[in-house]
């Protein structure tokens, strides 16, 4: 819900006067919410509230005193395990009624539920989330994967290509991007380093993991094809007057 209002703010940024800035963000996010609103209304219908998820669970899997441990070991928090005396979760309740035994759930009051679990665990255990926080940065912006896959998945050349060819490639990328950001355009920049922050903002929040870079990595990409293209074109350059330099020196 944070990425209009910091989208927003950057479109607006430039506009002049403030009175346009503000119509400009108000713009950037009501067209947001407009896109959002029939799956919101559609939640309101069939679920019982308005909201984009109701998956607090996932929420409190990402931040209780077990999930350290579990992520330490190379799981995901899908194995942490579950809250004790905790109601059959949406999932749960489908898998008991198509087994003869039909649970009903009421998502509204769990997503509440969980919610308030987080909650209380930042407010009780703040040096565990920071932990934790900390845990997340390093797996969203490690190069290579910090969730263990099956056995399959491991073997062979596409296991071989996850454990060395692809965090060798992103590393590559990491090193051009920071050569670009010196050559890069100030406003894509910003641009990059906004919806970078917020990413990693959200996995502090939550966890951090590759395939919740991965959609940002673009920026990324785009920063090094600045620097590449500014090395190609220095390298073009020494050649041009290499050349022109021997001319000279033949006649």
């Amino acid at each position: 819900m944070l990425l209009p209002l910091v989208v927003g703010a950057y479109v607006a940024w430039p506009a002049r006067p403030s009175s346009r800035a503000l119509v400009t963000v108000l713009v950037v996010v009501v067209t947001a919410g407009a896109v959002v609103a029939p799956w919101v209304v559609r939640n309101r219908v069939q679920v019982g509230c308005f909201a984009l998820t109701t998956d607090a669970r996932a929420l409190w899997k990402a931040n209780n005193p077990r999930t350290y441990g579990v992520l330490a070991h190379g799981l995901w928090i899908d194995d942490v395990p579950e809250l004790p005396g905790a109601p059959p979760w949406p999932e749960l309740a489908a898998d008991r009624t198509l087994e003869g035994s039909p649970t009903t759930v009421d998502e509204c009051d769990q997503a509440t539920f969980y919610r308030d679990e987080v909650v209380d665990f930042w407010r009780e255990q703040p040096v565990e989330k920071a932990r934790l926080a900390g845990q997340a940065l390093v797996m969203l912006w490690r190069p290579t994967f910090t969730v263990e896959s099956d056995a399959e998945q491991r073997a062979g050349l596409a296991g071989t290509v996850r454990r060395l060819v692809e965090p060798a490639t992103m590393l590559l990328v990491y090193a051009l991007a920071l050569v670009g950001c010196f050559s890069a355009p100030r406003r894509f920049l910003a641009l990059a380093g906004l919806l970078e922050g917020l990413n990693t903002l959200m996995a502090l929040v939550f966890a951090g993991t590759v395939r919740y870079r991965a959609p940002y990595d673009f920026l990324l990409a785009l920063l090094a094809a600045i620097a590449l293209e500014r090395i190609w074109s220095r390298l073009g350059g020494r050649r041009g007057y290499a050349s022109a330099a021997r001319d000279n020196t033949a006649r």
